[in-house]
């Protein structure tokens, strides 16, 4: 199981965000057409930390983009609000992955005009053992 397995077992756990979107979690794309409110992540840049005093360490890190969108953008916020509740400092076992923290690194507007739904673009530094 790697780090995409960790973040949707962690999602899928926790009711503020299943509330708002069910199982409507998607990786790299929705299907079409996609039913509001769902959110869809991508992961990259995942590397592996440089050696610790002369160690290699196991701890890697990748960033993590969540497009949060849905039909309003009240709605499209309290979903960035719950998953940010969710995911802000969560560390623990997720998917046989320790993820030992997540940062908050960015929160901010981001529409989808294609297909008229409002969101969120919410983005995570996660740091997680392999």
């Amino acid at each position: 199981m790697g780090i995409h397995e960790a973040i949707f077992t962690r999602l899928q756990a926790v009711s503020g965000v299943t509330d708002l979107v069910s199982t409507r979690v998607y990786r790299d794309r929705a299907p079409e057409p996609p039913t509001a409110p769902f959110i869809v992540f991508e992961i990259d840049d995942d590397e592996e930390n440089a050696h610790a005093m002369g160690v290699d360490a196991s701890v890697r890190r990748a960033y993590a983009r969540f497009y949060c969108l849905a039909t309003t953008g009240d709605a499209a916020s309290a979903l960035a609000v719950a998953l940010i509740a969710a995911l802000r400092r969560y560390s623990g076992t997720s998917s046989s992955v320790v993820v030992d923290d997540c940062y908050l690194r960015g929160d901010r507007q981001a529409d989808e005009e294609d297909v008229k739904l409002r969101g969120r673009l919410v983005e995570f530094e996660l740091c997680y053992q392999a």
